[in-house]
């Protein structure tokens, strides 16, 4: 149950990151700072689309952390474990279906179950 709680947190916070990675022309993937388009750092607009302000400051602080970069460099290069990456992204395409439909994954109640017992405790 812990660690659906971190898997969600990643998703929640985090699950946006493939809308800011881009192909280049030589078919590199980037996490791009500067907006082909426009002068504005991807990594502002990644941090500004997050859930709530609360979020958006703790991107703020993650963004600029060994394990943000890490991560990133992983999801780019494609060096995840496959099970991991493909566990987290699924995660990532049924909370977007949640969001969408309005309906709550079992993953979501999950969640909210864990949250009652620690407000519980």
């Amino acid at each position: 149950m812990i660690s659906e709680a971190f898997l969600r947190l990643f998703v929640e916070v985090v699950g946006h990151y493939g809308e800011h990675i881009y192909t280049q022309q030589d078919n590199k993937r980037v996490f791009q700072y500067k907006s082909q388009n426009t002068s504005v750092n991807t990594k502002e607009n990644f941090i500004k689309s997050g859930l709530s302000e609360s979020v958006q400051q703790f991107l703020e602080w993650f963004t600029e952390t060994q394990m943000f970069e890490v991560f990133m460099t992983d999801q780019l290069e494609g060096r995840s474990h496959e099970k991991t990456l493909e566990l987290f992204n699924s995660r990532i395409m049924e909370y977007k279906t949640q969001e969408l439909s309005g309906k709550e994954t079992k993953q979501g109640q999950k969640m909210k179950c864990l949250k009652k017992l620690l407000k519980a405790s």
